[in-house]
């Protein structure tokens, strides 16, 4: 019985202590950033900022071409019934 009762202290023991070492603590960036050379992280999180801001600009474009294209497809049906309807019209006149 003492056996299991320490076998759960020691398992809420693990537990815990495991939640803690699952979290890994924050760096703050260092006071002197400027002073210091850039890193080659430093490199890559400017890419990674470019490249989210490239994306999201291209699909911004994108749609407003899909806006135009679909816009385009819209005006045509409507002038080819249009088209349409006068040439029956026409039969008939």
């Amino acid at each position: 019985r003492e056996l299991l009762l320490r076998a759960d202290k020691l398992k809420i023991a693990r537990d815990g202590l495991a939640g803690k070492l699952r979290r890994m603590p924050r760096n703050a960036e260092p006071a002197d950033r400027d002073k210091r050379g850039k890193t080659h992280r430093d490199y890559l999180l400017e890419e990674m900022a470019w490249l989210a801001r490239d994306v999201a600009e291209e699909r911004r474009w994108k749609m407003q071409q899909a806006k135009k294209v679909a816009r385009a497809v819209v005006r045509w049906h409507e002038e080819s019934d249009k088209r349409a309807q006068r040439a029956v019209a026409d039969q008939y006149a």
